[in-house]
C-alpha cells in the first residue's frame, strides 16, 4: 500500500518503524513527485502495483510542492526520483520514469534482504525467539482431521506441554491458525514424537463353549488378549504452509496449492525445543496460517504433534478478533 506523506514530522516516524524493525532495517522506497509532473503520472501505478505486490517494504510518496523541506534535505532536483533508504539511510536512487529500473532496483534490495536472513537465521536447532502463542486467536482455530481425544484445541491449550494432537482416519492434518494481530513470523516449533506407542481399545470377546460372557474395551498394559499398535516416528514430515486465507481450506486444495514454503521435516526437527526457520521475506503482515501435514515420518495411518508454536513479532495493534469467519463453522472443510 502506498501512504501520501503530509509532513516531516510523519516522514520520521515511518522511518524510525522501519529503523526498529526485528532482524535489521526494513526498506523504504520514496517516491519524489509533483501533480503537474507528466511522466510522475504515468509511472504512479506502477508505483502502486509494487506497493501491493511487495507488502515487506514501506513505498511513500512525497509530493514536493507540500514538502519542500523533505525535498530539499534529499537534494530532489529532478522528477519523479525514487529514493531507496534503508531504516533512515539512503542506500540508492533512481531519476526518471522507467518502470524496468525501477522494479530491477526494488528486487536487488529485496534480493539481499533475503540473503541476509538466511545468513542471520538461527539454523534448526535450540533458539530464543519471541513466542506468539498469547497472540492467537484460538476460538477461529481449527484442524480438519483430528481425533476427538485429542484435538487441536488439546494442543494449543495445554500450559504445561502434555497435550498433543492425533489424526483421525489418516496421517494428513489441515491446521488453520488465526492471530488477533498482524505478525512477522521467523520460525516455527513443530515437535511430535521419534517413537511413538498408540493404544487403541480392542474389543475382547471372551467364549464359554459357543455362548459370549461379556465383552470389554481396554487400555491399559498388554496382555495375551490384547494387542497394542506401534508407530515409530509418527512425527510429521512434509508440511506446507499457506498464508492468510480467510478460511480452512480442503484437502485437495492444499495438496494441489503453491505451498508459501514446504518443510521437509527431519527426525532431529522433532526433538523438543527444536525450532525450523521460516523464509522471514514472505511471512510478513500475517493474519492466519494454514498448516497442511502432508505425511508423516514412517508413511503410518496416524501423525502426532507434540508442540505447535510460533514464533516472530507484532506488526501493530489492529486487533484481528474484530474480525469474523468469512463462512463456515469450526471443524468444517472449505473449498
Amino acid at each position: 500500500m502506498v501512504v501520501n506523506v503530509d509532513d516531516k514530522e510523519q516522514l520520521i516516524r515511518f522511518l524510525a518503524e522501519a529503523s526498529s524493525r526485528p532482524g535489521g532495517p526494513g526498506l523504504v522506497v520514496l517516491d519524489f513527485f509533483a501533480t503537474w509532473c507528466r511522466p510522475c503520472s504515468e509511472i504512479a501505478p506502477v508505483f502502486s502495483s509494487l506497493s501491493e505486490t511487495h507488502t515487506e517494504v514501506r513505498f511513500l510518496k512525497v509530493d514536493v510542492d507540500k514538502n519542500d523541506s523533505i525535498a530539499s534535505e534529499y537534494g530532489i532536483r529532478s522528477l519523479p526520483t525514487f529514493v531507496f533508504l534503508r531504516g533512515n539511510k539512503e542506500v540508492d536512487r533512481l531519476t526518471g520514469a522507467r518502470p524496468d529500473q525501477l522494479e530491477a532496483k526494488l528486487r536487488e534490495h529485496l534480493k539481499q534482504d533475503s540473503a541476509e536472513t538466511i545468513s542471520q537465521s538461527p539454523g534448526r536447532g535450540n533458539v530464543s525467539q519471541p513466542d506468539l502463542s498469547p497472540f492467537l486467536d484460538t476460538t477461529q482455530c481449527e484442524c480438519l482431521n483430528e481425533d476427538d481425544t485429542h484435538p487441536l484445541s488439546n494442543l494449543l491449550s495445554s500450559e504445561t506441554g502434555d497435550g498433543y494432537l492425533l489424526s483421525d482416519t489418516d496421517a494428513q492434518l489441515i491446521i488453520f491458525i488465526t492471530f488477533a494481530q498482524f505478525v512477522r513470523l521467523r520460525s516455527i516449533q513443530i515437535n511430535g514424537p521419534e517413537d511413538c506407542t498408540l493404544k487403541r481399545p480392542i474389543k475382547v470377546v471372551l467364549f464359554r463353549g459357543k455362548f459370549p460372557l461379556k465383552e470389554v474395551s481396554y487400555f491399559g498394559p498388554q496382555i495375551s488378549l490384547i494387542h497394542s499398535k506401534v508407530y515409530s516416528d509418527c512425527g510429521p514430515k512434509t508440511v506446507k504452509l499457506f498464508l492468510n486465507q480467510t478460511s480452512t481450506p480442503d484437502f485437495g486444495a492444499c495438496e494441489s496449492g503453491d505451498a508459501v514454503q514446504t518443510l521437509e521435516l527431519e527426525t532431529k526437527d522433532l526433538i523438543e525445543g527444536a525450532i525450523v526457520p521460516l523464509n522471514f521475506v514472505k511471512f510478513q503482515n500475517v493474519t492466519t496460517i494454514t498448516v497442511f501435514v502432508a505425511d508423516n515420518q514412517t508413511g503410518k495411518e496416524v501423525t502426532r504433534i507434540d508442540r505447535l508454536r510460533f514464533f516472530g513479532t507484532c506488526v501493530n495493534t489492529t486487533n484481528m478478533q474484530n474480525f469474523k469467519r468469512v463462512a463456515g463453522k469450526a471443524g468444517e472443510g472449505h473449498s
